[in-house]
């Protein structure tokens, strides 16, 4: 069965989407459309992401509310981070579609990682396609094109060897599981280097200068990585941390994973 490679990569767009938020993502069926009937749909300018294939480039055209929705949805509240940031979250997004659209393939489709960035419309081409994609209950429309050859794949089902001791039946087998993973979140107050020959003579009431001033925020670690900085603050009997600012999407979900 032939199949468009952009039609594809929606669909998974749509599944990392589902397993990110843990939510329904609606994506509709696709549909031929012409250039004035897609102005209609897209600001000036939208978003355009692109990724190379062996065929040529697969062009995603998204309106920049939509993007800025994704986002913040991604990011824990609507209007959070910079449109920077909402186009980082974009390219994560699409790269970890990429990556489950070959697995699925078997084969290797695309070249190079995802670019995103904004076109006005007078760059607008065609032939276009376009779909519904319903996200927290907004709906909008998303366009492709493809450049260079017809841009199709063949879709056929992927013969894995039998393994030995699999999971159990019925148990999930895709992100939504890890969703209830336990992860080690631990505070940094600041860092120091110091030589042996110092380190060897700490003793008891010794101090240790670091490299943080004080009143300067302290940095919150997702399994070692910095995800955040705060204040800390006492709440009951107990140090915490107020977030007062994170790290970009993408870096937020690489100490994720």
């Amino acid at each position: 069965m032939k199949r468009r490679i952009g039609e594809l990569l929606l669909g998974k767009m749509g599944e990392v989407l589902r397993s990110l938020l843990g939510e329904e993502v609606g994506v509709g069926d696709l549909e031929e459309v012409d250039e004035e009937q897609a102005k209609n749909f897209l600001p000036d300018p939208y978003v355009r992401a692109s990724i190379s294939t062996e065929a040529g480039k697969v062009h995603l055209l998204f309106p920049t509310e939509a993007v800025a929705e994704m986002a913040g949805a991604i990011l824990g509240g609507e209007g959070t981070g910079s449109f920077e940031e909402h186009l980082d979250a974009l390219r994560e997004v699409l790269g970890q579609a990429v990556g489950a659209l070959e697995a699925e393939l078997g084969e290797r489709s695309f070249v190079g990682g995802v670019e995103a960035e904004l076109s006005p419309l007078t760059e607008l081409r065609g032939p276009l396609s376009g779909l519904k994609m319903k996200l927290r209950d907004k709906e909008s429309m998303v366009f492709l094109y493809e450049d260079g050859r017809e841009g199709q794949v063949t879709v056929r089902p992927v013969e894995f060897p039998a393994l030995e001791g699999g999971e159990e039946e019925g148990k999930p087998r895709n992100l939504e599981a890890l969703m209830d993973l336990e992860l080690v979140i631990s505070v940094e107050l600041g860092r120091a280097r110091m030589r042996i020959r110092d380190i060897l003579q700490l003793g008891h009431g010794s101090i240790v200068e670091l490299s943080k001033l004080a009143g300067e925020p302290v940095d919150l670690l997702v399994n070692g990585r910095k995800f955040a900085e705060g204040e800390v603050v006492v709440v009951d009997d107990n140090f915490g941390v107020r977030i007062s600012s994170l790290v970009g999407p993408k870096e937020r979900l690489g100490a994720l994973s």
